[in-house]
């Protein structure tokens, strides 16, 4: 039923949705990885115990790319400190950088020149309330703020995913596989799916949402 009921507020919103570009996210474990060609990739680089230069090496060479060093706080499993994250991240060449919104105050600011970036928060208890959203939009100038969490209630944000649209995604971290491509469409920007193992809830393979954009086509 609330999977319907996101699907009967995508109707009534119309022309007010966007195509979205889907991002495949992928779990990095070792130098070996397998990700989908021509298409958007996350490559979870948290997940990997290796050599981070050889692998950041090996990733520069795929342009179409997010990386992603989630932190444990934040869903991931990176537990250094935020100068050796900034030290890898730094290295990456080309794509997105996906960095949480909480570090940004403390990042030397050269670091945001010419580098396109997805600022990130999470929240898995609950969802974050519009002040807190709006304090993060303070930072969309730097990048797409994405906002991750449980939604009790998806109507409550659509006023203000509306009036970002392009800028701020919201990613249900519910089952609810409708919220996730209703936010998608409204934002225009990303929708996140996998390849062999999901690393989300609410999670769909790549190959239902390239379905669901061919239908809405």
């Amino acid at each position: 039923e609330v999977v319907l009921n996101s699907f009967q507020i995508l109707g009534k919103l119309g022309e007010n949705t966007m195509k979205f570009e889907i991002v495949v996210s992928i779990p990095v474990r070792d130098e070996n990885f397998l990700y989908v060609d021509g298409m958007w990739n996350e490559f979870r680089i948290d997940f990997y115990n290796g050599n981070m230069e050889n692998l950041i090496e090996k990733l520069n060479m795929i342009d179409k790319k997010i990386v992603t060093l989630r932190d444990r706080d934040e869903g991931g499993f990176y537990t250094g400190n935020i100068d050796d994250k900034m030290d890898f991240l730094k290295k990456v060449k080309n794509g997105i950088i996906d960095i949480e919104i909480k570090h940004l105050d403390n990042i030397d600011r050269e670091f945001f020149k010419d580098r396109r970036l997805i600022l990130s928060a999470h929240k898995f208890n609950g969802s974050f309330t519009l002040k807190e959203i709006e304090n993060f939009l303070q930072y969309s100038d730097l990048g797409l703020i994405k906002i991750a969490m449980k939604m009790e209630k998806a109507e409550d944000f659509i006023d203000v995913a509306l009036e970002n649209r392009g800028r701020l995604l919201f990613v249900d971290l519910s089952a609810n596989v409708g919220n996730r491509i209703l936010f998608s469409l409204i934002s225009g920007t990303f929708f996140y799916t996998y390849l062999n193992e999901k690393i989300a809830d609410g999670q769909i393979h790549f190959k239902k949402a390239l379905r669901i954009l061919e239908s809405i086509e």
